[in-house]
């Protein structure tokens, strides 16, 4: 085993150790001379724990990392990765998770902290809810060890949690069981002999501008930035959902989207419905025409500041309606305003197609799984469109037209002032 690379010896009682990660009052502790016991419950799912669930993160440097865990080295990364801090709405910092490594070791480790409370970056393991943990003391701080086998590998998960001063730490990683076994007791002892950890370098953010709020359409027109950029004429087969403004400025993100739903025609759904009980095989289950899923009819408008990672890719006007094959060639269209035709409308109708909708017998009824199709003549679009500095992002769904869409788009104010 290594020879454990310590910045600081703390000679010290640490306090609040008796409480753990899993919040158990009095768990069974065991001891041996500071190792750590294994616990080798059986893995029966993964607790998907959800992403970002602060108020807003911030990328972190490698010099930042290093102040706080100067006892281990970085991964190389490529030119796309980042680690990012998590804080609450104040500023204060709720937690952070990164790759590292031992000093002159060569394979990974995942670490996870929290501040104050368990981290929600990553996943957890989650087991059987009657297996009775054993936690380790070490140096004082009481740990939970864990190595999961898996019959499909050699190698073994492991995981250890532990708390100290009401900083939640959460290590993972995968390897061979005694190689693993050695890394794990390398890695806690590290971190509990070189506390309490120094975070000053990642604390007191500059804490970045934010909006959200939900907005009616009229509240939506008024918009200083985006209000031009809204339809006077809405048809009548859309009805409003909801608007939603948002200001995000650490993601360079500044939105407005609107929703609406595409109200179908209930007389030419009944028409379909009926020609096609009316012409099925034998063996197809009959459905009532109200359990029938007519596919989505949603309706998105999302206007935001022109940023090249968040949107679809320009194209021109003449190489779309030239392409042989627009539907596989461009994904998310985006055309410049001054470019876009009643004709690439349709176009664009086209390329997305109409669809059979497929139905299946319900679980509930007995009844076996059918993949049952339905002819339904609908359009559907997905294109953006540029305005100066500004994107119009479309997501229609079924029901729509060409000339609902152009009808749309010819009613701006911003092309007409």
């Amino acid at each position: 085993m290594k020879k454990l690379v310590l910045v600081v010896v703390l000679l010290f009682t640490l306090t609040g150790c008796g409480k753990n990660v899993a919040g158990e009052q009095n768990p069974n502790v065991e001891q041996e001379s500071n190792r750590l016991i294994f616990n080798t419950p059986v893995e029966e799912y993964m607790l998907e724990i959800s992403w970002m669930p602060h108020a807003f993160h911030l990328s972190i440097t490698d010099e930042q990392i290093l102040a706080v865990f100067p006892f281990f080295e970085l991964v190389e990364r490529n030119e796309w990765s980042r680690t990012v801090a998590e804080y609450q709405l104040d500023g204060t910092l709720a937690e952070f998770g990164l790759n590292l490594r031992l000093i002159d070791d060569t394979d990974n480790f995942r670490i996870d902290v929290g501040v104050g409370e368990r981290p929600r970056i990553s996943s957890e393991i989650g087991f059987a809810r009657d297996f009775e943990f054993i936690y380790s003391d070490i140096y004082g701080v009481l740990v939970r060890a864990i190595m999961v086998y898996n019959e499909w590998s050699e190698q073994r998960n492991f995981v250890a949690t532990f708390v100290i001063d009401s900083i939640y730490y959460r290590i993972l990683f995968k390897d061979y069981e005694k190689n693993g076994q050695m890394r794990m007791n390398e890695i806690v002892s590290t971190i509990i002999l070189n506390n309490p950890l120094d975070f000053t370098a990642i604390e007191n953010p500059n804490i970045p501008y934010m909006r959200s709020d939900e907005m009616s359409l009229d509240e939506a027109r008024l918009d200083s930035q985006f209000g031009i950029f809204i339809p006077t004429m809405i048809p009548e087969e859309l009805t409003f959902r909801g608007g939603y403004r948002s200001i995000q400025e650490h993601w360079n993100n500044n939105t407005l989207l609107l929703h609406w739903n595409i109200i179908y025609d209930e007389q030419y759904l009944y028409e379909i419905f009926t020609s096609w009980v009316k012409n099925r095989t034998i063996d197809t289950p009959v459905f009532e025409f109200e359990r029938v899923f007519w596919g989505g009819n949603e309706f998105r408008w999302l206007i935001s500041e022109r940023n090249e990672w968040l949107h679809g890719e320009l194209v021109s006007a003449i190489e779309f309606m030239m392409s042989d094959d627009p539907q596989n060639v461009f994904w998310h269209p985006t055309f410049l305003v001054d470019e876009l035709t009643f004709e690439l409308i349709q176009r664009l109708e086209r390329i997305t197609g109409q669809y059979s909708l497929p139905q299946g017998a319900y679980w509930d009824e007995g009844v076996a799984d059918y993949n049952v199709q339905i002819p339904f003549k609908t359009s559907r679009f997905q294109f953006g469109i540029i305005i100066d500095d500004v994107v119009i992002d479309l997501w229609v769904g079924r029901g729509s037209t060409p000339e609902m869409i152009w009808s749309l788009i010819q009613s701006l104010p911003v092309l007409n002032n």
